[in-house]
């Protein structure tokens, strides 16, 4: 841990913040890059209110995007008076956890602290000791010890650009949850999150780290679709932007697919509870495997909120 935090660490408010950019970056990942090639036809709108299976009141469903402009960040009316009719916010993770700047820091680097970088070629190496000199003021000799997703959000993290900064929507529920004294939890841990990829060949990793730092204008257009996609509350354009994109499409079911079956059991535990207002990557929501189909399929009602 002490190879990684001479980098990133320059006060303990300042990690914290930090890393929970990263994390965002590395939720990003998920959404972005995960080829989906499913049935559209889905109702246009990032809201959806659950209902049925005998709940005594009703839960909403809303899609985030992990990373937006400060000056193109929006919450609508509806949005804010679900969130007000629900006493618990459900997350990807518990962002509001004392212990996520922890868990992300160790879970960020390999186990034993190994240095994988030796699966690189030298062109490889060269590009990535380049980058990430440059940006972040070490090289692989420190950073190979980082688990390759980790390095791909860091990339992706620098490539989003704004004038006035980045806001994430997970962020502004935290605050609002504060104020509003509910309570939070996460769907996933920082572990379960991370230990997806261990399946993936680390030579796949690496080289989806390199391809993102080369053609960096090929990522900043994706997520300009992705987003302009977003702001307009177009799930069927935001399946446009994830069928083009090839790298993942090999891993979708289980970076995607597999992580949304999970939830439901989750979800369904969460809202028989108490009404919450559940917040994931609006990539989760459609198609026959996405979040509204599955709680459907769970016999659940879930209707989209347009006013």
């Amino acid at each position: 841990m002490s190879l990684i935090k001479p980098i990133i660490l320059k006060c303990k408010t300042e990690n914290i913040k930090t890393m929970k950019k990263i994390l965002l970056a590395f939720l990003f990942v998920f959404v972005i890059l995960s080829g989906n090639k499913e049935v559209k036809g889905q109702d246009q709108s990032l809201l959806w209110k659950i209902t049925g299976n005998e709940l005594e009141e009703p839960s909403y469903l809303y899609g985030t995007i992990h990373l937006i402009c400060q000056d193109e960040f929006f919450m609508d009316d509806a949005v804010k008076q679900a969130f007000s009719n629900t006493d618990l916010v459900v997350l990807e993770i518990d962002f509001d956890d004392p212990n996520l700047s922890g868990e992300l820091q160790k879970n960020m680097v390999n186990p034993g602290n190994k240095n994988t970088s030796d699966v690189l070629n030298d062109d490889q190496k060269a590009i990535l000791n380049t980058y990430f000199k440059q940006n972040y003021g070490a090289d692989l000799s420190r950073l190979g010890v980082m688990r390759p997703f980790a390095l791909l959000s860091m990339v992706m993290q620098k490539q989003i650009t704004c004038d006035n900064g980045t806001v994430s929507y997970e962020m502004s529920f935290v605050q609002l949850a504060q104020q509003e004294e509910k309570d939070i939890s996460g769907l996933e841990t920082v572990e379960e999150q991370f230990t997806l990829f261990d399946d993936i060949p680390i030579e796949d990793q690496y080289g989806w780290v390199v391809e993102n730092i080369e053609d960096s204008v090929k990522m900043r257009e994706e997520y300009n679709a992705l987003k302009s996609a977003y702001i307009q509350q177009d799930l069927d354009a935001l399946f446009d932007v994830f069928i083009e994109s090839e790298q993942f499409e090999s891993y979708a079911d289980a970076l995607l697919y597999k992580r949304n079956a999970n939830w439901i059991e989750a979800i369904e535990e969460f809202i028989a509870e108490k009404p919450s207002f559940i917040a994931v990557g609006a990539g989760h929501l459609p198609s026959e495997k996405g979040v509204i189909a599955l709680l459907r399929n769970a016999g659940y009602t879930v209707t989209p909120v347009t006013e």
